[in-house]
């Protein structure tokens, strides 16, 4: 139902096909189901602030958010599951939720930031794009209400 918002919708959604047809290989493939799940969550209006820790208020990154320059603290982001926001290591240690490494909050933050050319050629490795490719997969399943049986079976595929 697009959300509600047709015209973000078709171009988010139009913009993932276009990118799928530059896509030379299986991870950037994933990478682009990626950008578009984030993208879809913020149309959704669940997408949860990657910025600062809800806790303490502390950025996530150091310095300015300018693309490459960015640097981001040790420890990644938790991501609380009963408030839909991520803490910093150190205000979520002790909890049992899910966890994001630096290279993956990087990687949604610029994906948020950035343009889609500009965050198309962001490198990611393997272990961080499964890591965030289970993420997406269980926030866009919460805010749909049910398990997505295409996701599941494409989890291998994709």
């Amino acid at each position: 139902k697009c959300a509600g918002n047709s015209p973000s919708c078709w171009t988010v959604f139009n913009g993932f096909i276009d990118g799928l047809e530059l896509c030379g290989t299986d991870g950037q493939c994933t990478l682009g189901l990626i950008r578009f799940l984030w993208r879809f969550l913020e149309i959704l209006g669940v997408q949860p602030d990657l910025s600062c820790c809800s806790l303490c208020g502390e950025p996530f990154f150091t310095g300015k958010n300018g693309g490459d320059a960015v640097s981001y603290k040790p420890g990644g982001a938790v991501y609380n599951v009963n408030e839909n926001s991520f803490a910093c290591a150190a205000c979520g240690s002790g909890t049992t939720s899910l966890i994001l490494n630096a290279e993956s909050v990087r990687y949604l933050s610029a994906v948020s930031s950035l343009t889609p050319k500009e965050s198309r050629l962001i490198p990611m490795s393997a272990e961080s794009a499964g890591q965030l490719k289970q993420f997406l997969f269980y926030l866009i399943e919460n805010a749909c209400g049910s398990r997505l049986t295409c996701l599941e079976t494409g989890m291998g595929i994709l």
